[in-house]
């Protein structure tokens, strides 16, 4: 339980910085972690557009079920997170490259500059198939989905 509670907190924290880091850099035309992928217990990866999810996530602690389906699914399905989509590049960064590079800095009394190094040409890419979800009335489906393919969210809580 208490595992839970610090994975949460550390979780939390992340994207709450992420998310200040890109209100801060919002007017600036650069590199952009537009999306962002996790992978789940089941070796699934998920991905989601980083715009909607601060969104659903506001929502989400608003109390707005409906609206706050898509991070609700996020948080309960991420075993961890595996890459950000760089979407002027139009590459996945894997997130151990970052966290690499942003401890590197650390102990060398660096700063770790997001945008710099999402921009950088040599910093190392992947390649991810990925299943790109979306909230549809509070239904999280795939973003291509014509289909009445969807998660049931009552059965993941």
């Amino acid at each position: 339980m208490k595992e839970k509670k610090v994975y949460f907190l550390t979780t939390m924290l992340f994207l709450c910085g992420f998310m200040i880091f890109s209100v801060i850099n919002a007017g600036q035309v650069s590199a952009k972690a537009s999306a962002i992928v996790i992978a789940t217990s089941d070796g699934s990866k998920y991905e989601y557009n980083y715009d909607e999810l601060k969104q659903s996530a506001a929502s989400y602690y608003m109390g707005d079920t409906v609206e706050g389906a898509l991070y609700s699914h996020f948080m309960n399905n991420k075993t961890s997170i595996e890459a950000y989509f760089d979407n002027s590049r139009n590459v996945y960064v894997p997130n151990s490259a970052i966290q690499s590079e942003a401890l590197s800095k650390m102990m060398n009394n660096l700063n770790f500059d997001f945008v710099s190094f999402m921009e950088n040409p040599s910093t190392p890419t992947e390649t991810l198939s990925t299943l790109k979800l979306k909230n549809n009335s509070g239904t999280v489906q795939p973003v291509d989905s014509t289909s009445d393919e969807n998660f049931d969210l009552d059965g993941i809580e």
